[in-house]
């Protein structure tokens, strides 16, 4: 069986496109603006539950609000710090900054999401994934919060 190609005739119509290239390159700014925005909305967000005492406690409406003041102050820290030294990925600074920002949003949502990602992976045929599941869970949240740390910088900053 050959393959053969169809020649396009000039009299066909174009079929119209419901969303033009040109007028998606035009709003890639704007949506890799807004998902930077959102990534490091979650990593503030991870570090206040994990500053205020767990989601239990912010439901209950009674965080632990010494914790959630030093969150703040260490999120605007860190943050400052990634967002000055992102242009060097191995300076020191920048390198304690991302460590504490990132473990402080890993801390705040992995008691919301390692127990129903470790039941994913777990329901997965296999003993790799029964045994390794926990494990992995917990790779792929602190891999989350290492990317809301590290894209919002590379985005929103020249």
């Amino acid at each position: 069986m050959a393959i053969t190609s169809r020649e396009i005739k000039e009299e066909e119509p174009r079929r119209a496109a419901i969303v033009s290239r040109a007028a998606l390159a035009k709003q890639q700014p704007l949506v890799k603006r807004g998902l930077a925005f959102g990534l490091f909305g979650a990593s503030v967000g991870g570090s206040l539950l994990w500053g205020g005492g767990g989601l239990a406690a912010w439901l209950a409406l009674h965080p632990n609000w010494g914790g959630v003041l030093a969150a703040i102050a260490a999120q605007v820290v860190c943050s400052a710090v990634q967002w000055v030294w992102c242009h060097d990925g191995w300076n020191p600074y920048y390198l304690v900054a991302l460590a504490v920002s990132s473990a402080t949003t890993a801390l705040g949502f992995w008691p919301l999401v390692h127990p129903g990602l470790t039941r994913m992976l777990q329901s997965l045929d296999g003993a790799l994934w029964t045994f390794y599941g926990p494990h992995i869970a917990g790779v792929l949240i602190v891999l989350g919060a290492l990317i809301a740390d590290i894209y919002p910088e590379k985005v929103l900053t020249l």
